[in-house]
């Protein structure tokens, strides 16, 4: 679900690493929603068919549950599956002063060490159509969370989640 959707982000700014590999996959366009053009980020996205976008009290809401980390979120567009209570947040992360790739992955990695101790964290990071994108995957007693960094073609380090509840998680990818 979560290399799905990152497949069709379009405008976002490309930070090489050879060291980093590249990863193609296929793309099934009946899964994807309505693109939504989040010109102030510098992104394009589809989220998936059938999710609808938060009202904005729910935004609200949603964001500051969403926010319970230590690092600085603005979330721009949340989407939910109308059914299985699964959410899809973008948002962008930091002060611009601080938003490097780099040093976001490594305090979020931090936040997620302090709080995730009985649960494996898994980090990656690869290449798609050209961006630098870090991936983290916990899998919680209930939920099941992707979450990935990228930079913008604007220079915004944007960050995406994708939380779903543990029981469904298979149906959902």
């Amino acid at each position: 679900m979560v290399l799905l959707l990152t497949s069709v982000f379009t405008a976002c700014n490309s930070e090489p690493r050879t060291e980093v590999a590249s990863m193609e996959f296929a793309i099934d366009p009946s899964l994807l929603g309505t693109p939504v053009e989040a010109v102030p980020l510098g992104i394009g996205f589809q989220p998936p068919a059938g999710w609808a976008p938060l009202s904005a009290a729910d935004l609200d809401s949603v964001s500051h549950a969403l926010s319970g980390n230590a690092l600085e979120i603005q979330h721009h567009h949340v989407f939910a599956h109308p059914d299985n209570r699964s959410i899809l947040s973008v948002a962008t992360v930091g002060e611009r002063s601080t938003r490097t790739l780099e040093e976001q992955v490594t305090r979020y990695a931090a936040v997620l060490a302090a709080q995730q101790t009985d649960t494996p964290v898994q980090q990656g990071e690869y290449l798609k159509d050209g961006i630098h994108i870090v991936q983290f995957l916990v899998q919680a007693k209930g939920y099941v969370t992707f979450t990935l960094f990228f930079t913008s073609s604007k220079g915004e380090m944007v960050r995406l989640d994708y939380i779903t509840p543990r029981d469904v998680y298979p149906d959902q990818i």
